[in-house]
């Protein structure tokens, strides 16, 4: 009798940490290609924008203080290129769409690599950065452009720790254009898994002669027979399923001695 499906919990409403997660987790599921709209990009001041919008307060304090009517204009100005610089900033991002070229498996060592196509259906996008988010590692930025009503590649690698099927790391692409007063981004974690495979012995081992060749599987042969193990072999005119025993060691041999 199969088990009863665990039942879906929500997070408390008195738990804003769990809803947080939640909602987060959510943004981060996995998904073929990614548009990018108000709904998932993210904008927020830059440290330059932080430090700009110290010295407005600054400015405008003195200009209360003083009567300053050209301190007045140019404090107004000033803030009102940056609000103009909001919509700007996350113009760059809006709009695009994301997808990934087919994965190419990668050899244990060696840098797996990410092709981004982004797909740009409005005017040109400038100095946009894309990298990859591995956790408390710091996300390495490839700077490109997208030309207008275009297309245009992106070159992202990463480090698997270990061979096997991993699942893909989030892209995260984030733009400061025009000023660096603000920094939008956008998360997306692509669907699909990589696969790492063992790393090739180095220098390649040269290949046995034929003799030499039938004596190493007729040593395998004996030596897995020895443990216990279950195992095969597959030579010209003989399939042998994995199996154990005696016979199956027997009839082994028997196929490396008539080769």
């Amino acid at each position: 009798m199969a088990d009863a499906a665990a039942p879906i919990t929500r997070p408390s409403i008195l738990d804003p940490r769990a809803r947080w997660r939640a909602w987060w987790d959510g943004k981060r599921l996995p998904r073929e290609s990614q548009t990018l709209t108000q709904r998932n990009i993210y904008i927020v001041p830059s440290r330059a924008g932080l430090m700009f919008g110290l010295v407005l307060l600054l400015l405008l304090l003195v200009s209360i203080n003083y009567q300053l009517s050209l301190g007045f204009a140019l404090t107004f100005l000033l803030a009102g290129s940056a609000a103009a610089s909001i919509q700007m900033t996350h113009g760059s991002l809006r709009g695009l769409t994301l997808h990934l070229k087919p994965l190419v498996p990668a050899f244990d060592g060696e840098a797996a690599v990410l092709e981004v196509v982004v797909t740009n259906p409005g005017a040109a996008r400038l100095g946009l950065g894309f990298g990859l988010d591995l956790g408390a590692r710091p996300i390495p930025l490839a700077y490109a452009e997208i030309p207008e009503q275009g297309q245009a590649s992106v070159h992202l690698s990463w480090l698997a720790p270990h061979r096997g099927l991993h699942a893909l790391p989030v892209v995260r692409v984030e733009s400061r254009y025009p000023f660096g007063l603000f920094r939008a981004w956008t998360i997306w974690r692509p669907a699909g898994q990589q696969w790492i495979y063992p790393r090739p012995e180095s220098p390649t081992p040269p290949w046995p002669l034929a003799e030499a060749g039938l004596s190493r599987l007729a040593a395998w042969v004996v030596a897995a027979d020895a443990a216990g193990h279950s195992w095969g072999l597959s030579v010209p005119g003989t399939e042998l399923a994995p199996d154990n025993g005696s016979a199956h060691r027997h009839a082994a041999l028997r196929a490396l001695a008539s080769l």
